[in-house]
């Protein structure tokens, strides 16, 4: 693993996503930053972005830091508000597995909350969903 945590999300979600969990459909998972347009009648969109980080010690002496990543996925769809909710949560599964079995180089990735902004008049369906990624590292 890589120490940009966006690619590292992109990977493991890609690695573990199971599109029989969301009507045999897997969206396309990738950077916000990378995407010039999204056209939802091609499929569903996962999009990463990396709003904020934080660095601390993680002790007085200060032999290691905490660096927290705070990342946002912007989970679109136009299929319905149900099919939404499924890709939620496949993507609340695949952290859960990561939490759980930690086979990653980050101690832990944590869910924090997510916000729906679903149009059901124009029929956009869509969730931010905000997770931390923690590394523990020698500081230098």
């Amino acid at each position: 693993m890589s120490s940009n945590p966006i690619s590292d999300i992109i990977t493991l979600v890609k690695g573990k996503w199971n599109k029989y969990n969301t009507d045999l459909k897997t969206p396309t998972i990738q950077m916000i930053y990378d995407t010039k347009r999204i056209d939802l009648r091609n499929g569903d969109y996962i999009l990463f972005l990396n709003p904020s980080y934080t660095s601390t010690p993680n002790a007085i002496a200060g032999q290691t830091k905490r660096t927290d990543y705070l990342i946002s996925a912007d989970i679109r769809t136009i299929i319905s508000y149900a099919h939404l909710i499924k890709l939620k949560v496949e993507f609340e599964r695949i952290l859960d597995y990561y939490y759980k079995n930690n086979t990653t180089d980050w101690q832990l990735i944590l869910p924090e909350s997510y916000t729906n902004f679903s149009d059901r008049s124009n029929g956009l369906y869509r969730i931010v969903f905000d997770f931390k990624m923690i590394n523990i590292s020698e500081a230098r």
